[in-house]
Order: C-alpha cells, then sequence, then structure tokens
C-alpha cells in the first residue's frame, strides 16, 4: 500500500514538473500590433522657399577647374 502511494506521489511530481516546463511553450504568444497610416489629409508636406536673388538671373559663375599637384618621386636610397 505504501509503495502505490510513492508511485502515485512520484508521477504526480513528474507530471507537475512537466507542466512547470511548458508553460509559455505555446505556439507563438507574442503579440504583435500594427499602427495604421495617417490619413492623406493630415500628412504634411514639405515647402521649399527659394531666397531672393536665387531666380537664376544674372552671368554664369563657372568654378576654377581642379588642379592635380605634380607627381613626386621619393629620393632613391642606397643600401
Amino acid at each position: 500500500m505504501q509503495q502505490r502511494t510513492l508511485v502515485i506521489a512520484g508521477v504526480a511530481v513528474v507530471l507537475a514538473i512537466a507542466a512547470f516546463l511548458m508553460i509559455g511553450r505555446g505556439p507563438n504568444t507574442t503579440v504583435t500590433t500594427t499602427t495604421p497610416p495617417p490619413p492623406a489629409s493630415t500628412a504634411v508636406t514639405p515647402t521649399t522657399t527659394t531666397p531672393p536673388g536665387a531666380t537664376g538671373s544674372g552671368p554664369a559663375v563657372t568654378p576654377p577647374a581642379a588642379t592635380t599637384p605634380p607627381a613626386t618621386t621619393p629620393p632613391a636610397t642606397n643600401q
């Protein structure tokens, strides 16, 4: 009779440990929420302002041409 009680208690302990290990291991328990985009009426449209005098009138200014420095050869070392 006492051996039967020990077997039942052992099975109960094994089931309790198994249940404890299975907590939170369901199919995907993470909740993801998506926020819808704002309506088009509240969308902010960027505005560009042209500074005064930047209308493109006047002579064209060309930047100076890039010059490359002359190539220098390192001094020969006698070894």
